[in-house]
């Protein structure tokens, strides 16, 4: 159910339905701490999403995931928290991996903030994993703040 709410855009009922389930003793595992920070991606709430990580490092005995940090990523990039995002990243016990990067460039993009966007390209690039889509991306990012010349010089390289 909460999987289902946080799928749908219904983050407060999701998140209301977690508390439910801490109420009656109920452990949540991997999977619901993924649909808490999608929800909480969906709707905003940045304390609520740390607070969600937290548990999962020190509160219980779920395996954090690399889709856990990716998801606060998610979070902390539409509320336009991007450096924050970053030094996520940076820090998080594993390597981010192309997806995690490029969650940042498009947050990046939704911010226009081109100079976070050429930053975490860089990132990507390094990985060199053959794929089109960080170019393309960048690209876009160039395009909607107005640097048409510059994008086309992506795409081109």
């Amino acid at each position: 159910m909460i999987n289902g709410c946080a799928q749908h855009g219904h983050g407060i009922e999701a998140l209301q339905l977690y508390h439910q389930m801490l109420k009656i003793s109920t452990s949540p595992n991997e999977y619901t701490f993924g649909s808490i920070l999608t929800a909480c991606s969906h709707v905003g709430f940045v304390e609520e999403g740390y607070q969600c990580l937290r548990s999962i490092l020190e509160e219980t005995f779920v395996v954090v995931a690399l889709e856990h940090f990716d998801c606060m990523v998610d979070i902390l990039g539409r509320t336009g928290r991007l450096d924050e995002a970053e030094g996520l990243l940076i820090k998080m016990p594993m390597q981010p991996t192309h997806l995690s990067w490029m969650t940042l460039l498009g947050a990046s993009r939704i911010q226009e903030d081109i100079n976070k966007g050429k930053q975490v390209s860089k990132h990507i690039f390094e990985l060199d994993c053959g794929d089109a889509s960080p170019y393309v991306a960048l690209s876009n990012l160039y395009a909607i703040v107005g640097k048409m010349n510059d994008s086309e010089s992506v795409v081109n390289s």
